[in-house]
Protein backbone atom coordinates (compact mmCIF):
# COMPACT_ATOMS: atom_id res chain seq x y z
CA UNK A 1 0.00 0.00 0.00
CA UNK A 2 1.21 3.60 -0.94
CA UNK A 3 2.03 5.95 2.18
CA UNK A 4 -1.23 8.17 1.62
CA UNK A 5 -3.55 5.23 1.89
CA UNK A 6 -1.49 4.48 5.13
CA UNK A 7 -1.86 8.18 5.94
CA UNK A 8 -5.84 8.43 5.07
CA UNK A 9 -6.75 5.13 7.02
CA UNK A 10 -4.39 6.82 10.27
CA UNK A 11 -6.66 9.84 9.91
CA UNK A 12 -9.77 7.17 9.85
CA UNK A 13 -8.57 5.48 12.54
CA UNK A 14 -8.06 8.77 14.82
CA UNK A 15 -11.67 10.22 13.75
CA UNK A 16 -13.21 6.98 15.19
CA UNK A 17 -11.12 6.92 18.26
CA UNK A 18 -11.69 11.09 18.72
CA UNK A 19 -15.67 10.27 18.08
CA UNK A 20 -15.80 7.47 20.55
CA UNK A 21 -13.81 9.04 23.44
CA UNK A 22 -16.60 11.82 23.35
CA UNK A 23 -19.78 9.43 23.41
CA UNK A 24 -17.17 7.63 26.40
CA UNK A 25 -16.97 11.10 28.24
CA UNK A 26 -20.67 12.41 27.68
CA UNK A 27 -22.70 9.88 28.29
CA UNK A 28 -23.59 9.04 32.11
CA UNK A 29 -21.51 6.13 34.20
CA UNK A 30 -24.16 3.72 34.29
CA UNK A 31 -25.46 3.97 30.51
CA UNK A 32 -24.57 1.23 28.15
CA UNK A 33 -21.37 1.97 26.14
CA UNK A 34 -20.84 -1.37 23.63
CA UNK A 35 -21.11 0.42 20.48
CA UNK A 36 -18.89 3.52 21.83
CA UNK A 37 -15.94 0.57 22.86
CA UNK A 38 -16.28 -0.99 19.44
CA UNK A 39 -15.70 2.12 18.09
CA UNK A 40 -12.70 2.76 20.60
CA UNK A 41 -11.24 -0.10 19.82
CA UNK A 42 -11.33 -0.14 15.70
CA UNK A 43 -9.62 3.20 15.99
CA UNK A 44 -7.32 1.97 17.87
CA UNK A 45 -6.12 -0.88 15.70
CA UNK A 46 -6.53 1.37 12.61
CA UNK A 47 -3.74 3.63 14.23
CA UNK A 48 -1.91 1.11 14.76
CA UNK A 49 -1.95 -0.18 11.73
CA UNK A 50 -1.58 2.48 9.98
CA UNK A 51 0.96 3.94 12.02
CA UNK A 52 3.63 0.94 11.62
CA UNK A 53 2.64 0.50 7.76
CA UNK A 54 3.58 4.38 7.31
CA UNK A 55 7.10 3.13 9.68
CA UNK A 56 8.02 0.29 6.80
CA UNK A 57 7.22 2.79 4.03
CA UNK A 58 9.36 5.62 5.83
CA UNK A 59 11.83 2.83 6.63
CA UNK A 60 11.41 3.28 10.19
CA UNK A 61 10.75 -0.38 11.65
CA UNK A 62 13.25 -0.87 14.00
CA UNK A 63 12.70 0.35 17.19
CA UNK A 64 16.03 1.29 18.33
CA UNK A 65 15.75 3.81 15.12
CA UNK A 66 12.75 5.18 16.09
CA UNK A 67 13.28 8.87 17.05
CA UNK A 68 11.88 10.41 20.61
CA UNK A 69 8.89 12.20 18.61
CA UNK A 70 7.87 8.24 17.35
CA UNK A 71 8.09 7.27 21.26
CA UNK A 72 6.01 9.77 22.78
CA UNK A 73 3.30 8.77 19.94
CA UNK A 74 3.12 5.48 21.21
CA UNK A 75 2.92 7.05 24.44
CA UNK A 76 -0.19 8.63 23.39
CA UNK A 77 -1.44 5.83 21.91
CA UNK A 78 -1.70 4.10 24.80
CA UNK A 79 -2.67 6.87 27.16
CA UNK A 80 -5.85 7.36 24.54
CA UNK A 81 -6.68 3.64 24.90
CA UNK A 82 -6.72 3.52 28.69
CA UNK A 83 -8.73 7.28 29.00
CA UNK A 84 -12.16 5.89 28.81
CA UNK A 85 -11.38 3.17 31.49
CA UNK A 86 -10.17 6.05 33.34
CA UNK A 87 -12.78 8.49 33.58
CA UNK A 88 -15.82 5.47 33.57
CA UNK A 89 -13.93 3.89 36.60
CA UNK A 90 -13.88 7.34 38.83
CA UNK A 91 -9.45 7.44 38.22
CA UNK A 92 -10.03 10.83 36.33
CA UNK A 93 -12.73 13.17 36.85
CA UNK A 94 -14.89 14.10 33.22
CA UNK A 95 -14.31 17.60 32.96
CA UNK A 96 -10.75 16.53 33.03
CA UNK A 97 -10.93 13.36 30.44
CA UNK A 98 -12.12 16.08 28.28
CA UNK A 99 -8.57 18.27 28.74
CA UNK A 100 -7.17 15.36 28.52
CA UNK A 101 -8.44 13.71 25.35
CA UNK A 102 -8.20 17.41 23.65
CA UNK A 103 -4.52 17.77 24.79
CA UNK A 104 -3.89 14.26 23.79
CA UNK A 105 -5.30 15.09 19.98
CA UNK A 106 -3.33 17.88 19.97
CA UNK A 107 -0.16 16.44 20.72
CA UNK A 108 -0.37 13.36 18.72
CA UNK A 109 -1.40 15.79 15.35
CA UNK A 110 1.68 18.79 16.30
CA UNK A 111 4.19 15.44 16.55
CA UNK A 112 2.78 13.84 12.99
CA UNK A 113 3.22 16.86 11.52
CA UNK A 114 6.37 18.42 12.83
CA UNK A 115 7.94 15.31 13.21
CA UNK A 116 9.62 16.85 16.17
CA UNK A 117 9.69 16.71 20.02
Amino acid sequence: MTLELYKVLHLIGFALLMMSAGVALATPKDAPQKTSMIFHGVGLILLLVAGFGMLARLALSAPDAWPSWLWAKVGVWVVAAVLPMLVRRGFIPRPFGWVVALALATFAAYMGITKAL
